[in-house]
């Protein structure tokens, strides 16, 4: 990737090399890929943080991630 930036630099993201080299499918895919990911992400995080607050604190684990 940082070969590809130095050679032809663009102002997107990874998904707009995939969209330049592979496709406009494979950009979208791969653009929507990364989204999901940190989608995902962001809930693990919330529900690790929730199980912490449980086992140190006597609350609910909803209430956590309010």
């Amino acid at each position: 990737l940082g070969e590809l930036l130095l050679y032809r630099p663009v102002s997107g993201s990874f998904a707009e090399y995939a969209r330049e080299f592979l496709g406009p499918f494979f950009g979208f895919v791969t653009g929507w890929t990364y989204w999901l990911g940190w989608v995902i992400t962001g809930i693990t995080e919330v529900t690790a943080a929730a199980k912490y607050m449980t086992f140190w604190w006597a609350i609910p684990q909803w209430a956590s991630s309010l």
